[in-house]
């Protein structure tokens, strides 16, 4: 911000540059940009008094730093013995970074994609630069709510041809002396138990996924009650963070993550007409409404590691759990989000 600050006014002493801090929830990697200090510096200026900046909603949905668009193939195969015998895995995405002068190879294009729980026998793992003209930043969980869903979507492909329930294959392809992988998912079919006697009508899905250190494994209970519908009914997620030192404030990380991610996974999405974002309102962006709200179960694995992040690991996995989930209830494999693309709030 100094420097935001040094830019716009040409002061060079930053001792003369006082940066009185806001502590306040919401905004996430927003906040990371500097484009509203710099108008409220510039306005500032020329009024020659305080200024306090509000954006209209319409400028702030106009003027966002978007999500990454990504394209991915991944390419995979069982061997004779129904374990993965080879993996390959490429993500086309613009780099968050290169938008900001910064070149190179853009670490966070692979998060979550590059290390697995998994053996996957021979693999490969490539990011490909993709230059936008779309301006894109931080979104909560970043990099890994985008690779979560290819990765947790194979694995589900890879235990239907199988022939085994998706978490039994999992704990098949789960690294020796992963221990940690193994509780996670031990704790998360015990709390879903509920899913082996689903009514007519609906089904479960599930992923897992570590990001930030912290290892998260969600599974929903869904229906369709119509065709460009779907109502997720339950969610259970079982997190290992480390030591704990606030259950309830973990509990309310996860729960505020799966209400993002259904939102990104059900309706997320911004298009562009002419270079101007077509969603400037809420009416015109589609969210998850209070009574659309899951029953959610929060399980924390007692550790003695080190904490680890629970403000983003709980938005990767819901989404491939969701589509795993849409795709065993329709039968249609789910290979892009959103999965209802266009949807609004108006008239709901």
């Amino acid at each position: 911000m100094v420097k935001t600050v040094t830019a716009v006014t040409g002061i060079t002493d930053t001792t003369k540059i006082i940066v009185h801090t806001t502590f306040l929830g919401g905004g996430l990697g927003r906040r990371i940009e500097q484009d509203y200090i710099s108008q409220a510096i510039q306005v500032a200026m020329q009024v020659k008094r305080p200024v306090k900046l509000t954006w209209m909603r319409e400028e702030d949905l106009a003027h966002d730093q978007y999500p990454r668009i990504a394209l991915i193939r991944a390419k995979t195969g069982l061997g004779a013995d129904n374990k993965i015998a080879a993996w390959s895995y490429r993500n086309v995405s613009p780099s968050i970074l290169s938008q900001r002068g910064v070149p190179g190879l853009y670490s966070l294009a692979v998060e979550v994609s590059r290390s697995l729980h998994y053996n996957r026998g021979t693999h490969v793992t490539e990011w490909i630069p993709l230059q936008a003209r779309v301006p894109v930043g931080f979104w909560r969980s970043v990099g890994s709510s985008i690779n979560a869903f290819p990765v947790e979507r194979m694995m589900d492909m890879l235990a239907n041809a199988a022939g085994l329930d998706p978490f039994a294959f999992r704990y098949s392809v789960v690294k020796d002396r992963d221990d940690r992988a193994r509780a996670v998912l031990e704790k998360a079919d015990q709390l879903s138990a509920w899913r082996n006697s689903l009514p007519t009508g609906r089904a479960w899905g599930m992923a897992l996924t570590e990001s930030f250190g912290t290892l998260v494994c969600e599974v929903v209970e869904v229906s369709q009650p119509a065709l460009g519908s779907l109502t997720v009914h339950r969610v259970a997620c079982v997190v290992d963070c480390g030591t704990v030192i606030n259950p309830g404030s973990v509990e309310a990380q996860m729960e505020g993550s799966i209400v993002h991610g259904l939102t990104a996974a059900l309706w997320g999405q911004v298009t562009f007409t002419n270079g101007v974002a077509n969603q400037t309102n809420i009416n015109k962006y589609r969210m998850l409404r209070l009574n659309e709200m899951p029953t959610i179960s929060v399980q924390i694995i007692a550790s003695t590691n080190p904490p680890s992040g629970v403000g983003e690991p709980g938005v990767p996995p819901i989404t491939p759990a969701v589509a795993n989930a849409f795709s065993r209830l329709t039968g249609t494999q789910v290979t892009s989000l959103p999965l209802f693309p266009g949807a609004t709030m108006s008239g709901i």
